[in-house]
């Protein structure tokens, strides 16, 4: 296998990779740059810097020996996501709760929550990232940022506070939380490598047994950080191997790092078979091979930078000089309420005695055994690991068994001063008084729960996230508005127009409709939309209530503006959403300037309203205006939105569309969408093309066959080529609208425009 960009240099690795050589990048340098420069954007946007927080290492830093085959042009920006992981992993104060921020900004949309003001510096960190990467790979930088979110979302110190009695029990865990799938990442894009999707099973089993070698290693290296770490916070367990071996097998915790340093060799030889018969498979990918190859060399490279960096050393400071000589002087750090000793278990002469304890002798084996020789099963501020007892589960006094699993009769759930109604005789009943019903009723809010389940663009609070780097709108205000916004999208498109036929007992001309944004999809997000589970009816009233619960939100804000905002906006919303159904109910198509600007009134309404919000609850209420830029924005993306109904460059992306929103549904709606639009004003076959339409008003919908030669009509018509020169000229604009409010509030966003980008077709 050919490494054309390092070299291999002598490096004692204590015996942790056995006899695996180190490679070094040739320009190992930028690893540097982007690592300073991702320090450097740390403190500017997120805080200061814990001392050893990052993967730096004087001499090898972590990408150059564990990634050493990256192309030189990628080096630097692989290193700088590095670095800003490390530094995310090494500052955070709630592992669970940050890593899902970095998910949502890394997923857009895939999960919604608020997001403090604090974390808008590290979204602008991650914006940079995949900005860059897009500018060199697009298509890689996609899967890379798939794989980064991946490993936040299974692992990343997700279960770090449970027991695991076993090693075994341990790894499955630790093979998820190691980052392996973060190295997946940062190695796929970084040496430009495209693997498979019938082959990516195959080589995560041929690269798992490494992955499990390097946790291992890490876990040995960093048990005296993370045992000092589990002091000052007063914790009774340690996720770490030798911690866990030295309970499974009642050892000292030289025996357990010895164990832990033969599960090493065994896993180091496992991937060494592996690697071996990838390079005979004939029906291996040229990159699936290196792919598995290359692994041997992060093993090496991570052996190497553990040993060494100051992330797991404490004692070596980034500032040291290169030339001074490394020492590991642990001090025994003596239990609270324990006599039992902590050994100085990081030290490169500690780690090299536990190695030929293990049973592999190392090319330098002269330093001093380790002379801390017992400690049965440590206890943390004197607690010996008790088994918690089972809490007994209630909520509100009443355990899980005690509720049946028939429903109840509704009138049994109303509270009341006055005891149980089920007594009373039907004159009673109809004489009683009774108090209001639940605001809570699932029966009102579960349509609007069920679309709120569905995966969604999660757009609109990308929007919000990202202009908020400019605002600085405080938390309980963000919350407010992404709240009230969420819920009139919401209720938009649950409010539905039924697809039957003008003979039918519900004539078009009066359509079930509040604001009728989807007009009757029978699928969203690639599940049956919600009227089609609940009904017309159910809909509509859910879909009402949400916009009286969104009116409520908007009353809590600060500003007493907030409220005039929003009649507003909802107002323009409607009215334009108006034009839409008048032109698809008469058959009329309007001109290309009508159509924009109902878009103003529709789509940009409703990101001109959460603009409007934020600005008013800022302390740039009156100063700023987002107009221009909001118009533009939902111009863009609703043509966007038309474009790619009705085709796409990228066959999977179309496919993806399709799935989710069904083939060519705007011509099922009836809708006139700009592609459309255009084409009934070129092409020569526009008869053809309102024959057909007038012909789905008549049933409903469109077949199939239908569908296909308006799509042929449009396409020839050189209507879909106009569309994408309009979608062009529209992000050229907004690209400008950005940087001149970037200019006046003196910031640029790189969160917004990574929105831009995404977006782009």
């Amino acid at each position: 296998m050919e490494y054309k960009y390092s070299e291999i240099i002598q490096y004692d690795t204590k015996g942790l990779c056995l006899d695996i050589p180190v490679r070094k990048h040739l320009n190992a340098s930028l690893e540097d740059r982007g690592s300073r420069e991702a320090r450097a954007d740390w403190e500017k946007f997120v805080g200061p810097l814990s001392q050893n927080a990052g993967a730096y290492c004087q001499g090898h830093s972590f990408v150059a020996i564990s990634v050493p085959d990256c192309l030189p042009d990628r080096l630097e920006v692989i290193s700088y996501a590095n670095e800003f992981a490390f530094l995310h992993d090494g500052n955070s104060l709630s592992e669970t709760q940050e890593n899902d921020h970095m998910l949502q900004a890394l997923m857009e949309g895939v999960q919604q929550g608020s997001i403090e003001a604090r974390e808008s510096g590290k979204r602008q960190i991650q914006a940079k990232i995949l900005m860059t990467m897009m500018a060199l790979d697009r298509d890689r930088a996609k899967v890379a940022t798939t794989a980064w979110a991946k490993f936040l979302e299974q692992g990343s110190g997700r279960e770090n506070h449970n027991h695991f009695s076993t090693l075994e029990e341990y790894l499955p865990y630790r093979s998820k939380d190691s980052g392996h799938m973060f190295w997946h990442a940062i190695s796929i894009f970084g040496c430009g490598l495209t693997i498979p999707d019938h082959e990516l099973a195959l080589v995560t089993e041929y690269v798992m047994p490494a992955s499990l070698a390097c946790s291992l290693q890490n876990d040995l290296l960093s048990f005296g950080k993370e045992y000092e770490a589990a002091l000052e916070a007063g914790q009774t367990e340690i996720c770490n191997a030798p911690w866990v071996l030295m309970g499974e097998h009642n050892c000292t915790l030289k025996e357990a790092k010895t164990l832990c340093i033969q599960r090493i060799h065994e896993e180091v030889k496992k991937y060494l078979q592996y690697a071996e018969r990838a390079q005979e498979m004939h029906d291996l990918s040229a990159d699936g091979k290196k792919y598995v190859d290359m692994m041997r060399f992060t093993i090496s490279g991570n052996a190497a930078w553990s040993l060494r960096c100051p992330r797991y050393n404490r004692q070596l400071q980034i500032t040291i000089n290169e030339d001074e000589r490394l020492t590991l002087d642990g001090i025994p750090k003596k239990l609270k309420g324990s006599s039992a000793l902590i050994e100085k278990s990081t030290s490169p002469e500690s780690i090299a005695s536990d190695v030929s304890d293990a049973g592999y002798v190392t090319a330098n084996t002269d330093s001093e055994s380790d002379h801390s020789d017992a400690m049965s099963r440590a206890t943390i501020d004197g607690v010996d690991r008790p088994e918690t007892p089972a809490q007994e589960s209630k909520v509100n006094g009443v355990k899980p068994d005690d509720i049946g699993s028939s429903r109840e009769p509704l009138i049994l759930e109303l509270d009341s001063e006055s005891g149980d109604w089920s007594s009373l005789g039907p004159e009673e009943a109809a004489l009683a008084i009774y108090p209001q019903m639940k605001s809570d009723s699932q029966v009102v809010t579960e349509p609007y729960r069920y679309l709120s389940s569905l995966p969604s663009k999660g757009v609109r609070d990308m929007t919000i996230n990202a202009l908020n780097f400019w605002l600085k709108v405080p938390n309980h205000s963000m919350d407010l508005i992404k709240s009230a916004v969420r819920m009139l999208h919401g209720s938009s498109l649950m409010s539905v127009r039924p697809l039957l036929p003008v003979n039918s007992q519900y004539s078009l001309t009066r359509p079930f409709r509040l604001d009728d944004i989807e007009d009757g999809s029978r699928l969203r997000r690639g599940k049956p939309s919600t009227h089609e589970i609940f009904g017309h009816a159910q809909t509509i009233n859910s879909a009402t209530y949400q916009y009286i619960n969104a009116t409520q939100e908007i009353r809590k804000l600060r500003n007493p503006h907030s409220i005039d905002i929003f009649i507003d906006e909802v107002q323009q919303l409607f009215i334009g959403q108006s034009y839409d159904l008048l032109w698809t109910s008469e058959l009329s198509c309007p001109t290309v300037p009508e159509y924009l600007q109902m878009i103003d009134g529709k789509t940009g309404g409703l990101f001109r309203l959460l603009t409007r919000l934020m600005v008013a609850e800022s302390k740039y209420s009156g100063e700023v205006d987002f107009a221009r830029m909001c118009s533009l924005f939902g111009r863009y993306f609703q043509i966007r939105d038309d474009y790619q109904n009705l085709t796409s460059d990228d066959a999977d992306l179309w496919l993806q569309y399709t799935n989710q929103k069904g083939f060519c549904e705007d011509l099922d709606e009836g809708k006139y969408s700009l592609p459309l639009i255009l084409a009934l004003t070129k092409s020569p076959r526009k008869g053809q093309i309102n024959s057909l339409l007038v012909q789905r008003r008549v049933t409903g919908s469109l077949t199939y066959e239908q569908k296909c030669l308006i799509l042929e009509h449009v396409r020839g018509s050189g209507a879909l080529e106009a569309t994408k020169t309009i979608m062009d000229s529209l992000a050229n604009e907004l690209e400008g609208e950005v940087d001149r409010l970037g200019k006046i509030f003196g910031e640029e966003n790189l969160e917004l425009k990574l929105i831009q980008e995404m977006l782009k077709v």
